[in-house]
């Protein structure tokens, strides 16, 4: 948990949130000003939560996508998101 009383600490130049809301507000804003990019929780386990999905619709359908395709179907999600920013 990065907080207002260890965000000063931290010394690299990107934090990628893996857990559930890792930075508290105030951590965030600090790291801002010290020039911490931070890719937020929601945004990191993006590809992760999109690829559980397409597990769900092969189970439902019983059908069984390659790696190949189940790559490019993330990719067509994620690029365009991407691309808007």
């Amino acid at each position: 948990m990065i907080h207002e009383r260890n965000a000063d600490r931290v010394d690299c130049r990107l934090v990628l949130e893996g857990a559930n809301s890792p930075t508290t507000p105030t951590a965030d804003q600090i790291l801002a000003d010290n020039g911490v990019h931070v890719i937020p929780d929601v945004l990191a386990n993006a590809g992760g939560v999109i690829v559980s999905y397409f597990e769900w619709v092969q189970n439902m359908q019983h059908i069984r996508w390659e790696e190949d395709e189940i790559r490019r179907k993330l990719r067509d999600i994620i690029r365009p998101w991407l691309q808007r920013r």
